[in-house]
């Protein structure tokens, strides 16, 4: 009952801190632009048509785009700027099964997003006093120009900046995909694994002060103090931190004469950074972290137990695999669950990594303590260069091989539950090995695969259309009862490269086919596509994006469902009805949002309906 009443506080206590955490988020922005002025919070980045700045308003944070260009690319961390804008809560373009941005950005404590056109903002003279933080990130945009001052190859520098500051800004996304198909993306996050290998260098390196009286405590001490000097190096990144603070712990357990890596001790560092900030708990990467380190925890010392090798090198080869079969156990559950894949390769790939990521580290430090020795640092740097094309290298051929990843599609919370109680009874088994255990297990194998098969099973359902609320991205998803469908555009085959990123859960989660462009009529299609006027299973859909149909005349009446404006068309919707009897327009989020507003008064005299796709979300017809 103690037990039980300690939990309950506690719950209430992080629902508490949760709850006003987000009240202050939720802020009522003036509805239309105001001068406001703003501080930056952090290193903007580069994007492909706008400089996206983190800023503080008031004692908000907010994300303001710039437009690109030579000015906004001199705005730097700590500047202050005057802006002309309107600020906009964080919101959901209404999508079906999209990513919900909306709360991701809550949770990263962000209250509002703008955009400053040219022109409606400038560069104060004034700037802020950086904060720790701030001054943390200063220093480590100084290592990463020292890195090209010390000659790190431009096509390495990303995944060494990557695996040694914690930089991933310059990474590029083929990159990213390669080591997330090779089971090796976490390694170009700054980690546990990399403050543990820092963490593991520091203990060789000071061993000999345990010889003098109360060496230990002084040996503990400076571990301590220069891990957390590493994490300020690296910008005090939240998953640096936490790896530093559970150093701090496990040094105190230690030190203690305990256990030094326990679950008690887990279960302190992640209440000490809930309590700090509770919005951590849904940060995919704390989730991560604390469970692949509580399954290595629970289960390496079983994995370990099943090996008998005498043999050093096989004992340390059999060490790091246990390492990465017993973490990859518990994350393959949440991985499969947020980002719908898992690896096969990635006991290779990890052995690689356990491998090469030590020693990038460990010649970091080597090329900056040999900086002021010109030939041995070209040295260092030279094999910096080849260990990262290794490691590239070696990811790429992994990720190529057949069947690299697979997909279990969309995994459901009741699954993730099943998961996680399969391994707590694999984990018990393990420890005792009973009858009773095992048919338990069994069980939950088999509810498990009825979760899945039922979340899989095909519906009944009839045929859909469907229009995106995407931004310069017009298109007709035509989608029939079977699970094939079709898209119908001006903008040609460019569409689909930018609906398969906001649409994809979607079309997993309802079994649609990966749809084919319509051009014109084809056997596969049971329709028409002609002038831009689609007709399919009794409807007819106009796509307008140009003036084609000005000064047109027709003796009589086309009926159309549903007209579908889009940019480039700038007439009047009442000129329409000289050619079309229309029932409903439908208005892209493509259109501006003054023409579109003319637009809806000038229905709204027509008597004619209209949806508003930018405001109201996407617009699913079922047929």
């Amino acid at each position: 009952m103690f037990g039980l009443g300690v939990s309950s506080i506690m719950f209430l206590m992080g629902w508490m801190l949760s709850y006003h955490e987000r009240q202050a988020l939720k802020v009522d922005w003036a509805s239309e632009r105001q001068a406001y002025r703003v501080t930056v919070l952090d290193v903007p980045v580069e994007k492909s048509r706008s400089i996206l700045c983190r800023v503080r308003v008031d004692k908000q944070v907010v994300l303001l785009y710039l437009p690109k260009d030579s000015l906004a690319s001199s705005v730097t961390l700590g500047d202050e700027l005057l802006v002309y804008t309107q600020i906009q809560k964080p919101k959901n373009q209404g999508n079906p099964y999209e990513f919900d941005y909306e709360t991701y950005l809550y949770h990263q404590e962000i209250s509002g997003t703008a955009y400053a056109y040219s022109g409606h903002w400038m560069k104060s003279e004034r700037t802020s006093a950086l904060t720790l933080k701030q001054r943390a990130l200063v220093i480590r945009e100084r290592m990463m120009e020292q890195f090209r001052i010390w000659g790190v190859n431009q096509e390495q520098l990303p995944v060494i900046s990557a695996l040694t500051l914690g930089c991933k800004r310059e990474l590029e996304e083929e990159v990213r995909d390669i080591y997330a198909d090779a089971g090796i993306s976490h390694v170009l996050a700054l980690s546990g694994m990399h403050i543990g290998i820092v963490w593991l260098l520091l203990d060789f390196l000071l061993r000999p002060l345990v010889l003098a009286r109360g060496g230990r405590w002084v040996k503990s001490f400076l571990s301590v103090s220069l891990l957390w000097l590493f994490a300020f190096v690296v910008g005090l990144e939240a998953s640096v931190v936490r790896a530093v603070v559970m150093c701090m712990l496990m040094e105190l357990a230690r030190l203690s004469g305990r256990r030094s890596l326990s679950m008690n001790t887990l279960a302190i560092a992640a209440l000490a950074m809930l309590i700090y900030r509770p919005f951590y708990l849904y940060d995919v990467g704390f989730q991560l972290s604390f469970v692949a380190v509580a399954s290595i925890i629970l289960f390496y010392p079983l994995i370990w137990r099943a090996f008998s090798i005498r043999n050093c090198f096989y004992r340390s080869l059999v060490g790091i695999l246990a390492v990465s079969i017993a973490a990859q156990l518990g994350t393959a559950p949440l991985v499969m669950y947020y980002f719908s894949n898992c690896s096969v390769y990635f006991l290779l790939t990890n052995l690689v990594a356990a491998l090469i990521v030590p020693f990038i580290i460990y010649g970091t430090v080597a090329m900056a303590l040999l900086s002021f020795c010109h030939p041995l640092c070209e040295w260092v740097v030279w094999m910096l260069n080849l260990s990262a094309e290794w490691l590239t290298d070696v990811a790429r051929e992994v990720s190529n091989l057949p069947g690299a990843t697979f997909s279990m599609g969309p995994i459901s919370s009741l699954e993730i539950c099943l998961f996680y109680g399969l391994l707590g009874i694999a984990f018990l088994y393990g420890q005792r090995a009973k009858r009773g255990l095992l048919i338990k297990g069994l069980g939950v194998c088999v509810c498990l695969l009825a979760a899945h098969l039922w979340s899989a099973f095909p519906r009944t359902k009839g045929a859909e259309i469907v229009f995106y609320n995407i931004r310069n991205c017009p298109v007709v998803h035509l989608i029939e009862a079977n699970g094939t469908s079709f898209l119908a555009s001006e903008a040609g085959d460019s569409v689909v490269d930018v609906l398969k990123k906001v649409a994809r859960p979607f079309w997993e989660k309802e079994k649609v086919k990966f749809p084919t462009m319509v051009h014109e009529d084809n056997e596969e299609f049971k329709g028409s596509f002609r002038e831009n006027i689609i007709a399919w299973h009794g409807k007819k859909i106009g796509i307008l994006s140009d003036n084609r149909w000005e000064d047109k005349v027709a003796e009589q009446f086309m009926s159309v469902d549903y007209l579908y404006l889009s940019k480039g068309f700038d007439r009047r919707v009442g000129d329409l009805q000289k050619l079309f009897q229309i029932k409903k327009v439908i208005f892209d989020a493509s259109l501006s949002r003054g023409r579109v507003e003319r637009m809806k008064d000038e229905c709204r005299m027509l008597g004619l309906e209209f949806v508003d796709l930018a405001m109201e979300g996407s617009l699913r017809i079922f047929l």
